[in-house]
């Protein structure tokens, strides 16, 4: 193993490693004998073992399983620092366990030598050696893995066991919460706990209350859901750790931030099993060590622990296992029984109810690339003609690889407008149909599903999720072979792929195809250069006209350009722009090679067109059609990959500025390096897939990410969802009904708390108190796509519709969240403070009001205050704003030094 060896971090403890010994004999199935073992389980007893072996010449035994997410897909829901980690609290469950099964019911001492790192793909081997009795009684414990494919084993956990069965002991948790108790703020926990990379999946996160008590901490815990998780394990270790979160709720070592885990356990005793809820005191017992009393709901004694030491971990101390390479499935779910008010967008009756308008995309199977363009802009105008607040479902017709070959009109429709989703959250759905009459009936009640997209086949619903490439025989193309053909040669990437070609796979004939023919050279490879506009088709022609016929002909279609703009921005032009030498260039690629003897047809495609990506919805749109021509090809015996790329350091994808570079980080997708990516392309072109996904990804992030509106629908299998817990929490309500059971000054504080949080995230800061009140969006660098990612996200934080010019109507942190005030809680919007507050707005907005608009202004000023004087209104008393107190005169004196024509 190449773990990192927590024993030369941790400092030496005094438990050194030591390697398994080895014996002759064969693993078998055990049936305990009671009255030998003190057990009346079957088998091993233990959901992780499943054989067990005593050795012959000695009294002691071998207990063995196989690990793997695959097996126990709990383990998964344990990550540290982007890895999943075997739980440290597991070790202690083999060990009780090993310990009962001997007799013995004390664990005496149990310290974790190095993490047992897991993958998301491959199983691990793991044996529990149980030694013999020392003079004293105590008999070692030890706890090893290696990988199923390895011969080598590592050390996790030694300790000592003994002891008899314990009495029970005196003390009792059954007064609850313990007298003097002071609640403790519990519900953003797993969110911290994230962020300093403990990423805790569901099963993880059963804390549910907490108090401090002194200089203790109380808490209950249970296991998440109705599954009986508990059955088989003395305590189940996602139990046991949700208690050890309270040190983190209660900062029982410092608030520095950093994660702990547990190091060196002493004085564990098992009273019950079985478990699934429990309440625990956590108590001091040095610096960095607690001691733990547990019981069960009751307040009987469960567990206690004497002494646990516990550790900072770094990431460093872990290494990384990401899967990399997906593809996407379409996965079934249920049709809720209720059904949606739908009505035709553009009718002219329409029922004044209807809670969804519907626009229906009449596109054929035709691959011509004007026949996909006059499709796809014609959902543009009509989606952008969609005005009012009904959410907009997009309906198209065998659009989606579900069961048949995708048409590439609706293909394109869908990442147009997947990447309108990605802008405007919970306010467009995307459908795709069969002509069976029984998915039209479905449609109205699936739109009740929440599903963002869906297709619906015999009146079935599936949803797109991507999941890790299923392992198969890998059939790399026959480069070495072949004449290889690479366009947008001159680019980064193209230039890259090429390298790597003629260095890795030995090729020796090579077509650079860009448009001025200057496109670097690799070095051991005969080089054409040739000049060619990939938006025109009689140039292409030229171009593979100039290519010999006389060796087998692979194609690399790497070229591509952006014209990036939000979706209200996006016109037939930008369209076009962008469709031209990446989507039309591919299809006279195919059109042109029909009778060319092809080995190998890859498609430099994007993520994009398929997760969405905000300001991308014609690039999205045009790499949708490719993946749609790798299908058709495909089908038609033409194996062809698109590799819907995610994020590189370099190429197109690599422009922006900082801060964009941090707000990418932080949506979980790992940006792609030159060698990675190289890898990537090798794995990706040597699968049958039509489409394959090189994603790398954080998956600490991702969850994190998961919790906001932006996370794309079809990851959310990737990271499991938080889990909710069964008592009702204000969390669960709308924003405008959990502010109304608060004071006015807590309102106000829970409004702006929400702004700064998703300010920071838009402009990719990882903390919400860089963010000035008073600073302008435009001066902390926001644009347009920046101001419809923050528009989205605080859509689905205060359930509002807000419009496309919020942050330019109200150009401050302080004045939006003074609109949101408005929206949320309209009675406060008729207090003193609420009109102070809008004309706090009013004067910063002024500042920004050129000289030709100053009359204008003037007018308008002197008509609403007139207005207001005759109505009988009361003056503002003295202590107001400047602006509100000054007579009438007096006002636009101030107008006008504001707007520098004094």
């Amino acid at each position: 193993g190449t773990n990192p060896n927590w024993h030369n971090y941790f400092h030496n403890t005094g438990a050194h490693p030591t390697p398994l010994p080895t014996y002759p004999f064969q693993t078998h199935r055990y049936w305990p004998n009671p009255a030998a073992r003190g057990s009346s389980t079957s088998e091993t007893g233990h959901p992780l073992l499943g054989s067990v072996v005593d050795l012959a010449h000695s009294s002691g035994s071998v207990l063995s399983g196989q690990l793997s997410t695959r097996l126990n897909p709990w383990l998964a829901d344990h990550v540290v620092a982007g890895s999943i980690v075997f739980p440290g609290t597991a070790f202690v469950d083999l060990a009780l366990h090993a310990a009962a099964r001997s007799g013995r019911h004390d664990l005496q001492e149990l310290t974790l030598e190095s993490p047992l790192m897991l993958s998301e793909e491959d199983s691990v081997e793991l044996q529990v050696t149980v030694g013999e009795p020392d003079g004293d009684g105590l008999v070692r414990v030890s706890v090893h893995s290696r990988p199923a494919d390895s011969a080598s084993w590592q050390l996790h956990a030694t300790g000592l066991i003994g002891g008899e069965q314990p009495s029970e002991p005196s003390w009792s948790l059954r007064a609850w919460p313990p007298s003097g108790s002071v609640p403790l703020p519990a519900g953003d926990c797993y969110a911290a706990f994230a962020a300093a990379g403990l990423d805790y999946g569901p099963l993880f996160q059963g804390l549910r209350a907490a108090w401090r008590v002194g200089e203790e901490v109380a808490v209950e815990v249970e296991l998440p859901g109705d599954e009986d998780h508990a059955s088989g394990y003395g305590l189940h270790p996602a139990l046991l750790d949700s208690v050890l979160h309270a040190v983190g709720v209660g900062r029982m070592f410092g608030d520095d931030g950093q994660a702990w885990l547990p190091f060196s356990w002493a004085g564990v005793r098992m009273y019950t099993k079985g478990a699934s809820s429990l309440r625990a005191v956590l108590s001091p017992a040095s610096e960095n060590a607690i001691s733990l009393r547990i019981a069960d709901q009751a307040g009987h004694p469960v567990a206690e622990v004497e002494r646990l030491s516990m550790r900072k971990i770094t990431g460093e101390h872990f290494s990384k296992h990401r899967q990399s390479l997906f593809e996407q499935i379409w996965v079934p779910r249920q049709i809720p029984g209720t059904a949606a008010s739908l009505a035709v967008l553009g009718a002219e009756v329409e029922s004044a109810d209807a809670t969804h308008a519907l626009v229906t995309v009449k596109s054929g199977d035709s691959l011509d690339p004007e026949d996909v363009l006059m499709t796809t802009t014609d959902v543009l105008d009509k989606m952008l003609s969609h005005a009012d607040a009904r959410t907009l479902v997009v309906v198209t017709t065998h659009a989606m690889a579900v069961g048949n070959e995708p048409s590439p009109a609706g293909a394109a429709v869908w990442g147009l407008v997947r990447a309108a989703q990605a802008e405007q959250p919970n306010r467009i759905v995307l459908v795709d149909l069969d002509d069976d009459e029984r998915s039209r009936q479905a449609l109205p009640y699936a739109l009740n599903s929440g599903e963002p997209q869906f297709a619906l086949r015999q009146g079935e619903m599936r949803v797109p999720r991507l999941v890790p490439a299923a392992v198969g025989p890998a059939t790399s193309p026959e480069w070495e072979s072949s004449t290889v053909l690479v366009t947008g040669a001159a680019g980064s990437l193209g230039s890259l792929v090429a390298q790597h070609l003629v260095r890795t796979h030995g090729v020796t004939d090579l077509v650079l195809v860009s448009r001025h023919g200057d496109a670097p050279e690799p070095d051991g490879a005969v080089v054409r250069q040739l000049a060619c506009d990939l938006t025109d088709p009689k140039q292409i022609a030229a171009a593979l006209t100039a290519v010999p016929s006389h060796r087998p002909l692979a194609i690399v279609h790497c070229a591509g350009s952006l014209d990036d703009a939000t979706f209200e921005n996006q016109t037939p032009d930008r369209i076009r722009t962008v469709f031209a030498p990446k989507a039309t260039a591919a299809w006279h690629l195919h059109e042109l090679t029909r009778d060319r003897d092809v080995t190998a047809f890859i498609l430099f495609s994007s993520a994009a067109a398929t997760l969405g990506s905000p300001g991308q919805a014609n690039y999205a749109a045009a790499n949708a059609y490719l993946d749609a021509l790798a299908h058709h090809r495909t089908t038609t015996g033409h194996p062809t990959t698109s590799i819907a790329w995610g994020p590189w350091t370099t190429g197109m994808a690599a422009t922006g500025d900082e801060a964009d570079r941090r707000r990418l980080t932080g949506t979980g997708l790992v940006p792609i390096d030159e060698e990675t990516g190289q890898a990537l392309f090798d794995a990706a072109v040597s699968r049958s897939n039509p489409v394959m996904f090189p994603l790398p990804m954080d998956k600490a992030a991702l969850r994190r990410h998961a919790a906001g509106p932006g996370l794309s629908p079809l990851l959310r299998d990737l990271v499991p969802q938080p889990v909710q817990s069964t008592t009702p929490t204000a969390g669960r309500l709308p924003l405008s009904e959990v502010l109304s059971g608060l004071a006015p000054h807590e309102q106000k504080e829970r409004v702006t708390q929400i702004v700064l949080r998703h300010t920071a995230a838009a402009s990719g800061h990882e903390s919400a108190e860089a963010i000035p009140m008073d600073e302008p969006f435009t001066d902390r660098g926001f644009n347009s796509l920046m101001a419809v990612e923050l528009r989205g996200a605080l859509d689905v934080a205060t359930g509002l519709r807000l419009p496309a010019t919020l942050i330019f109507d109200h150009p401050t942190p302080a004045a939006l969240s003074d609109y949101l005030m408005t929206l949320l809680v309209p009675q406060q919007a008729s207090t003193p403070d609420a009109i102070f507050a809008e004309i706090d707005r009013l004067e910063a907005n002024l500042k920004q009001v050129g000289q030709g608009h100053a009359a204008q202004v003037r007018s308008r000023l002197k008509s609403l205050v007139n207005a207001w004087e005759s109505a009988g209104k009361d003056a503002p008393d003295t202590e107001a704003d400047e602006l509100t107190s000054a007579g009438l005169e007096d006002m636009f004196d101030i107008i006008d030094d504001e707007l520098g024509l004094s």
